[in-house]
Parts: C-alpha cells; sequence; structure tokens
C-alpha cells in the first residue's frame, strides 16, 4: 500500500508540474485528485498521525512549487512569449485623449457610428457625432470626454 501511495503522490506533483506548462487544467485537477487520494488512503490505512504529515508535506511542497512558479516562469524563455513585455507610459499626458482635442485626422474605417481614426499620427476609436461618415474621410475631432472621442466630418 505503501508504493500506491508514493506513486499516487508523485505522479500527482507531476501532473501539478506539467499544468504550468500545459492549458485547460485538466492536468492540474488530476494531479490535486491523485494527491487527495494519496492523502485519504495515508489517513485510512497508516492513521491519522502519518495523514497529517503527508498533508503536510504535499501543502508545503506545493507551495513551494507555487512560490518558485510565479518567481521564475515571467524570466523563463516560455513565460516571456506568454507575458506582456511593454511597459505602460508613466507620463499622464500620454495617456490622455484630450491632446486629440480640435485636431484633424481621417477616418480608417467607416464610422457608424464608431470606428478607427488616424488623429495625429495615431490610431483612435472615435465616435461620429451625427452620421456615418465613410473611410477616408477627412475628419475634426469635436470634443474629448475621458476616452471617448467624438468627431465629424471635417
Amino acid at each position: 500500500m505503501l508504493e500506491l501511495i508514493l506513486a499516487l503522490t508523485i505522479i500527482g506533483v507531476v501532473l501539478l508540474i506539467a499544468e504550468l506548462f500545459l492549458p485547460g487544467m485538466v492536468a492540474g485537477i488530476f494531479g490535486g485528485l491523485l494527491l487527495f487520494l494519496g492523502v485519504a488512503l495515508t489517513y485510512s490505512e497508516y492513521g491519522a498521525e502519518s495523514g497529517n504529515w503527508l498533508l503536510l508535506a504535499e501543502l508545503i511542497l506545493s507551495g513551494a512549487l507555487f512560490f518558485w512558479w510565479m518567481r521564475s516562469f515571467s524570466t523563463s524563455r516560455l513565460g516571456r512569449r506568454y507575458t506582456l513585455q511593454e511597459a505602460v507610459p508613466n507620463d499622464p499626458a500620454q495617456l490622455s485623449y484630450y491632446r486629440f482635442e480640435n485636431q484633424e485626422g481621417k477616418a480608417l474605417t467607416a464610422l457608424r457610428p464608431s470606428g478607427t481614426a488616424l488623429i495625429d499620427g495615431h490610431r483612435v476609436d472615435v465616435i461620429a457625432q451625427s452620421e456615418m461618415i465613410e473611410a477616408g474621410a477627412p475628419l475634426r475631432v469635436i470634443r474629448v470626454e475621458g476616452t471617448k472621442v467624438v468627431v465629424r466630418r471635417a
């Protein structure tokens, strides 16, 4: 029975490690179930003290594995493929849409009433004030309300 408990625990840990790199949560769920089954068998075969020790060991190992993954995954080659590398600008003026007020540009897509426009060299989501505007038409920014940029035909 000891061999079965060790096998369940080892396979459960391997599946949890595999879950770090595989999408879908299937390996992680099965790994967690195998770890739970190993602890349950330990409680039933060897008593509460042995079950508590295995449960404590699994919790410590799982916590250490999670801590290691959180610290090292984002710097690994695989982690760099799945994490954002660009920084958000610190300058509020770079984030502000108010700099587009009274600027001119052109519609990149048809505005029915919303679409995309090129204003001051930036692609901006815009809303036409009152009419549908075809792609390529010259635009003028009427007002800016937060991130809402309202335009009309120039």
